[in-house]
């Protein structure tokens, strides 16, 4: 049998055929991405990481840990035998991990509750707090003839409910308020408002929204009522909101890969400013709007990201 030889080079095309296209891209650091745990919005966002320094071409490895399956013993152990350069925490309880236990390397989180208490030396991110004015302007194009807006909020969040005044001002709505100090009296301050107003917009609060059977009373009762509740995440909206609210999760993944580049490149990340969503969706249920008497535009049930029947 004869044998033929190969040409040198048709051997090394099909060696570079069959490889990743960033395989042969200069390293220049690693970074460790700790997902508090393996939730759809942690994954989301660490796929916009992920992206964003690929994109950017930036060179840097990035190792992946679930905090809640391989324990902050291994997660604390592996960042630091690796030698990390910079920390993605995605998620409270990494945030917390990172910033309790971690002072000498630059973190960046996202999908944070609270980020003005993980703030430190070595820490910034990307808050979840959807800008007002985008939420109220998304809330003006749904509901064109919207004239009065309630809201209900504690001292937890004043400064988000001024937010929002300001941003209803603007959009030439009027918002009424009521500012309770504790959970049980949320029934008394509803119905205080409740029939002055065209529909309820919640609010991230924790002292107000932390219990189920409070929710399920809000939902109920302005169903019975007929007014429409502006819910905080597609939770709400399967569960009785007419529309809520989300981060734009993968977004947000990116614009942290953003700022990991940044202090790569050696910006300090006390020099950084907490970020805000530079997207928003919106979920839908058409259930509900049918019950309110409500007519969805096909553009509006179009650019939802989920829509429940």
């Amino acid at each position: 049998m004869r044998e033929f030889a190969v040409p040198a080079f048709l051997l090394l095309t099909a060696v570079f055929a069959g490889a990743p296209e960033n395989c042969f891209a200069e390293e220049r650091g690693s970074a460790a991405a700790i997902l508090s745990s393996d939730i759809k919005p942690y994954r989301q966002a660490l796929e916009g990481f992920n992206n964003s320094l690929a994109e950017k071409n930036a060179g840097i490895r990035v190792s992946q840990y679930n905090l809640a399956a391989q324990g902050a013993k291994y997660v604390l152990e592996q960042v630091r035998s690796k030698k990390t350069d910079v920390i993605f925490a995605v998620g409270t309880d990494a945030a917390i991990l990172v910033k309790d236990n971690i002072k000498d390397i630059p973190a960046v989180f996202a999908v944070v509750l609270k980020p003005e208490t993980i703030m430190g030396s070595n820490v910034t991110g990307v808050s979840m707090d959807v800008p007002a004015a985008m939420k109220i302007g998304k809330i003006r194009e749904i509901f064109p003839g919207l004239k009065k807006a309630g809201v209900i909020y504690s001292p937890e969040s004043v400064s988000i409910y001024k937010e929002m005044s300001l941003a209803c001002d603007d959009a030439g709505i009027q918002l009424l308020a009521v500012k309770i100090n504790q959970e049980k009296d949320f029934s008394e301050a509803f119905k205080s408002i409740s029939w002055k107003i065209e529909l309820l917009v919640m609010i991230p609060d924790t002292r107000l929204y932390r219990k189920k059977e409070l929710i399920e009373y809000l939902l109920q009762d302005c169903l019975a009522d007929k007014l429409p509740v502006i819910g905080l995440s597609s939770y709400y909206t399967k569960g009785g909101a007419l529309i809520s609210f989300d981060c734009d999760y993968e977004d947000m993944g990116r614009q942290a890969g953003e700022t990991a580049k940044s202090m790569m490149d050696g910006e300090k990340p006390e020099n950084i400013q907490i970020a805000k969503p530079r997207k928003i969706k919106y979920s839908l249920n058409l259930a509900i709007a049918e019950n309110l008497n409500l007519q969805m535009s096909p553009d509006i049930i179009d650019g939802a990201s989920e829509v429940f029947k």
